[in-house]
């Protein structure tokens, strides 16, 4: 028999501030002989000292053989004192279809032990509407597992999704504790109601005369004409090139042939 405290407070040398499990009184062993089957009860008494905390002691208890020392069947016992409290905040809602309603609860570990516990949502909600939680980035829609250190608080996010179905409902949030299946707590939030089927409008909001910019329409009349009349004028231009190469052609083709002419008469001279 081995009497333990947990959770001692003791700044140590080597830095440590809490200690485990840490070995408060071993009792007098007794020897014991068993055949298959058979079952002994052993009780032991001890007086806790005034500087040990009651609340976290514990006891070890195991079997072990005078030859090997092995130890061949161990089991521990605490006075269990697991506490917690789980609160809601929030007051009721009006919602449209397809929002959510949001609820924030809080978990306290109050106990001297870490603890794990059991989270467990349900609903009393119209058809098609939906419950879930969230605690930190990951979401569930009916069950989780989560560990909270004692003197610690973790908190939860209810959520509530209304769908186009009318009515209203609230969801329930039970809190088991591992260490001590009998403590349980319950919460419930407050009641949501569907107001209408339609989204809820959106006030319009006219622009502001500093941000407001008349539509300009730009007359491009001008600016065809102007491209045409310039076209024209190339075209003109070149026109007026191809007569001039034009008549310089015939006029070097007459002098070529009065030149060529008047040869023809000198021969015949």
């Amino acid at each position: 028999f081995v009497v333990y405290e947990d959770n001692i407070a003791y700044q140590a040398s080597n830095g440590e501030s809490l200690l485990r499990f840490t070995v408060r009184k071993v009792l007098n062993e007794e020897a014991v002989a068993l055949v298959p089957g058979q079952t002994i009860s052993v009780a032991r008494e001890f007086v806790p000292q005034a500087s040990w905390n009651s609340s976290n002691l514990g006891l070890v208890v195991f079997v072990q053989k005078d030859d090997t020392q092995e130890v061949l069947q161990a089991t521990t016992f605490q006075e269990s004192t697991a506490t917690f409290s789980l609160t809601v905040s929030g007051t009721a809602k009006t919602v449209h279809t397809n929002e959510t309603a949001i609820f924030s609860a809080l978990l306290t570990n109050t106990g001297a032990f870490d603890d794990s516990y059991n989270l467990t949502l349900t609903s009393a909600l119209p058809s098609g509407w939906v419950a879930g939680f969230c605690i930190e980035s990951m979401c569930y829609w009916e069950y989780a597992i989560i560990s909270v250190k004692s003197g610690s608080m973790q908190n939860i996010t209810i959520t509530i999704v209304a769908s186009d179905s009318p009515g209203s409902g609230n969801a329930t949030l039970k809190v088991t504790s591992q260490s001590n299946p009998a403590t349980v707590h319950s919460v419930t939030t407050p009641e949501v109601t569907l107001t209408s089927i339609l989204p809820s409008p959106t006030a319009y909001t006219s622009p502001s005369p500093e941000t407001t910019k008349p539509n300009t329409v730009t007359d491009d009349s001008s600016s065809s004409t102007t491209i045409i009349a310039i076209i024209i004028i190339i075209s003109l231009a070149m026109i007026t090139i191809l007569i001039a190469v034009f008549a310089v052609r015939v006029s070097k083709r007459k002098v070529y042939l009065a030149k060529k002419g008047k040869g023809v008469r000198e021969e015949r001279w």
